[in-house]
């Protein structure tokens, strides 16, 4: 069996490999960047619509607000970070399916014009001529240390995990040789931001981690008896 190496940050990267390791996989877990809390506050008589949520990270640094949010409409970028935003005690959660951008249409198609964007940096705008958003950054994701850490894993065949175009970005950076490594990104535009010159690239019709497992699950296995790609 193939290993499966999870580049995403704590405490998301552990909880990909409990859910691969479910499936009898074996997780190669290797952070390539970690989240960090960044101070910031907001008026909370301001009249919002609705708040933006493109990162379930940022759902980890609403502690202080959690209180006025539950009284707004939640726009999530995804079902997985709607899930987090319910688990954290907020009710009226809208998931969209297609990113950003999408979830800023889907915002205008609903009647909302002035949104709350809790976000992190980096991050990329979103430009709406119906919306007005108020731009909260909420966390920073800051690179590790880890290249040759990754330089090291990467020597023998594997399947890797990307869940962002920044990750996949870096990855490509830092990977010497990617002949013999197949990738699986969390959305098209993750996948195709690593480059040419996989084995072979991949990416989920909806943006998920426990779809890219089900895309991994059989790359991993490619060769043991009975299985085939």
């Amino acid at each position: 069996m193939k290993p499966l190496l999870v580049l995403r940050p704590q405490p998301g990267a552990d909880e990909t490999a409990q859910r691969a390791a479910a499936q009898g996989l074996a997780p190669l877990v290797v952070p390539m960047f970690e989240v960090r809390a960044v101070p910031w506050s907001m008026d909370a008589t301001t009249p919002y619509d609705a708040v933006l949520i493109t990162s379930s990270n940022a759902l980890k640094f609403i502690d202080k607000s959690i209180n006025f949010l539950k009284d707004l409409s939640i726009l999530c970028v995804g079902e997985a970070t709607a899930d987090a935003a319910r688990r954290a005690g907020l009710s009226d959660v809208t998931a969209g399916t297609d990113g950003a951008a999408a979830l800023a249409d889907l915002a205008a198609a609903l009647g909302y014009r002035h949104l709350l964007w809790l976000a992190g940096e980096p991050h990329t705008p979103v430009n709406h001529s119906n919306l007005i958003f108020d731009v909260k950054i909420v966390y920073e994701t800051v690179e590790l240390t880890i290249d040759t850490q990754v330089q090291e894993v990467t020597q023998q065949p594997l399947i890797a995990l990307v869940h962002s175009p920044r990750a996949a970005r870096r990855f490509a950076g830092l990977v010497a040789e990617r002949r013999h490594i197949d990738l699986v990104g969390i959305s098209e535009k993750a996948a195709i931001a690593a480059g040419p010159g996989w084995a072979s690239v991949h990416w989920p019709d909806a943006p998920s981690d426990r779809a890219m497992l089900e895309i991994a699950a059989p790359l991993c296995r490619v060769g043991e008896t009975g299985t085939s790609p």
